[in-house]
């Protein structure tokens, strides 16, 4: 195999091992905010089939940035429990 070949597959786990390296430092990964989020997620899976919640909360498909999980959770909720 010759170099060129090689080198997008060594930048590639190179860039792997670089991005996990957070995950395998820490001692305790910061998920402060994770059962907020599940919670949000729970909320927004059960929109419209749960009177209570409709009563409190309301949906707002406003543009923000975390819009995407918003999407994935409407999608997958059907198929998979959120938590």
């Amino acid at each position: 195999m010759s170099i060129q070949r090689l080198f997008p597959w060594a930048a590639f786990l190179l860039l792997v091992l670089v991005c996990s390296l957070p995950l395998l430092v820490a001692r305790h990964l910061p998920l402060v905010d994770y059962p907020t989020h599940l919670a949000r997620m729970h909320i927004l899976s059960n929109h419209g089939t749960d009177a209570f919640l409709n009563q409190i909360y309301g949906l707002s498909l406003a543009p923000r940035p975390n819009l995407g999980m918003d999407l994935v959770v409407f999608i997958f909720s059907r198929f998979v429990p959120v938590e």
